[in-house]
């Protein structure tokens, strides 16, 4: 199981600058044997196998004066990243500025990340915020000059789930709209134009919103649980082979659990552990193998599975990664 999580962790810059708290993406590897953990390898960034071969998902933060933005990119595992900072003349020309990036899903073609923010910059009328939800290929980060142009010009909701279930992920949201109070009704678009996937009992699961409908209104917004589920093209394997209530049965404090696709291997995440256990006609059996010291408060963002030969050639990818890290490292502490 190729697992991506983020976490939120404090940005550091030499030894006394905060960048504040910022998103941290890590991807483990975890392979289990009969009895023990055959391979459990961590890498930071995420690393996304596609058809083309194995990628990498990083974010970096930038800081000028008062200005902080995060910048996400995405580009095959043996390119180097080229990220460029903070322009200056928006780094002066701005006053307590700020631009974060959370990464809320990655699949082998899409990713999806929440944009928000605010502050000042001189000339404008007043000071700005926003909010904003955006899909978009990797494919299209890796060639546009600026992140933001491949969020522009990322995929529309009809497309990403397909005409039928976005006709029934618009009507959910106006009969959302329909029943709300008469005064926040002139605040919202009527018809959802944002949706984003979080985890739920062991699922992805569809979060719409409803949007404000004028400058005036700004911030003022609305989500909704949809029926919706996400295609498989979009996100993979994604079907529970248990119950939630046997989840918690064996592991009450479980946040999550993913299911292979042979569906013979059940995985619950509970916080800082990974409970491996077999199944066996449709119920959890065996005690499980526990994977300890993962960091807590972790958010799951990629699940990805390997199956037969692709373990070993995965397994292979990703110690190569892992060294190549290590060596890196190791050239920042000699220059250092």
């Amino acid at each position: 199981m190729l697992l991506g999580v983020a976490t939120q962790e404090e940005v550091r810059f030499g030894y006394d600058t905060s960048g504040g708290y910022a998103q941290r993406l890590r991807t483990y590897w975890l392979v289990p044997g009969e009895d023990a953990m055959r391979q459990v390898i961590e890498v930071p960034q995420l690393i996304v196998p596609r058809e083309s071969g194995f990628w990498k998902v990083g974010l970096k933060r930038s800081i000028y004066n008062y200005v902080v933005e995060d910048f996400l990119w995405s580009l095959p595992t043996d390119e180097v990243a080229t990220v460029r900072g903070i322009d200056p003349v928006e780094g002066e020309a701005c006053d307590e500025l700020s631009t974060i990036a959370e990464v809320m899903f990655v699949g082998a073609d899409h990713l999806s990340v929440n944009i928000y923010g605010g502050g000042y910059c001189e000339g404008n009328a007043h000071p700005s915020g926003w909010n904003d939800y955006y899909w978009t290929w990797h494919d299209s980060l890796r060639s546009a000059p600026d992140a933001y142009e491949a969020f522009w010009r990322g995929p529309d909701l009809e497309t990403l789930l397909g005409t039928e279930a976005y006709r029934t992920f618009q009507e959910e949201g106006r009969r959302v709209w329909d029943g709300l109070d008469p005064r926040k009704r002139m605040a919202l678009d009527s018809l959802p134009r944002d949706l984003h996937l979080v985890r739920k009992q062991g699922r992805w699961t569809s979060v719409g919103r409803l949007h404000w409908s004028a400058e005036v209104v700004r911030g003022v917004e609305e989500y909704f649980d949809s029926s919706v589920e996400p295609p498989r093209r979009l996100v993979g394997h994604d079907q529970r082979a248990v119950p939630w209530d046997s989840v918690l049965a064996r592991v009450p404090r479980a946040n999550d659990a993913f299911t292979s696709p042979t569906r013979d291997l059940l995985v619950i995440l509970e916080r800082g552990k990974l409970h491996f256990f077999s199944i066996r006609d449709g119920r959890i059996d065996s005690a499980p193998m526990t994977v300890h010291g993962l960091i807590g408060g972790m958010k799951v963002i990629m699940i990805q599975w390997a199956v037969g030969p692709h373990v070993e050639r995965w397994t292979q990818e990703l110690q190569r990664i892992q060294a190549s890290v290590h060596r890196w490292r190791r050239n920042q502490w000699r220059e250092e």
